[in-house]
């Protein structure tokens, strides 16, 4: 409803890619003569998105020098390390054109130094094995999701840690529908029931 009341004030629509479109379209209501309430309500409309993009950005940037400053103090193997991509991977996976891309190589990284450090099985594998199923998902590779959600769930049976077992199983389940395999998919969904 925002996005069409912004529409028919004059706004430009919310998935303009040029930065400072708003103060450009301000200005050209302004010598246009539209002031006032219409102005206001594309401001409101637009606002929260822009300043939470901002905020994202900032804390991709915040997170780079992070892991940057971690990686100086600690070495490259370090499982702090591996927390610190892990983190930038996460706040990175949704950031426009390469966001996945990113996450993906932050997170292999992150995966490997935990395996390097803490072995092949380790607990500390179980989230950023999950991530990286999700980021594989998000970009329509199912068959990598499905490797990466199977290996996240055999560590944490393994482990008899069950945090993430309702979430990884029916991951698991909408990745074997989004495939095609149904009767698979009832199976993960039906473990997740129990």
């Amino acid at each position: 409803r925002k996005q069409q009341t912004a529409r028919r004030n004059g706004c430009i629509a919310p998935d303009a890619s040029e930065p400072g479109h708003m103060a450009m379209e301000t200005a050209n209501n302004k010598s246009s003569g539209n002031l006032g309430f219409e102005n206001d309500l594309c401001r409101a409309a637009e606002a929260p998105r822009f300043n939470l993009a901002a905020a994202e950005y900032q804390r991709v940037e915040s997170l780079r020098q992070t892991l940057a400053d971690r990686e100086a103090a600690l070495g490259p193997d370090h499982p702090d390390v591996a927390w610190a991509a892990f983190e930038l991977a996460i706040h990175s996976r949704w950031l426009k054109p390469d966001g996945p891309a990113r996450a993906e190589a932050l997170l292999r990284r992150a995966i490997d130094i935990y395996e390097r450090t803490s072995g092949p099985h380790s607990i500390f594998l179980l989230v950023p094995l999950k991530c990286l199923g999700s980021v594989y998902s998000q970009r329509k590779e199912h068959a990598e999701a499905v490797t990466a959600y199977r290996r996240a769930l055999a560590i944490q049976d393994a482990a008899e840690f069950d945090s993430l077992n309702d979430e990884l199983v029916v991951d698991l389940g909408d990745v074997c529908s989004k495939q095609g395999r149904f009767f698979e998919a009832a199976e993960y969904y039906e473990r997740a029931l129990l």
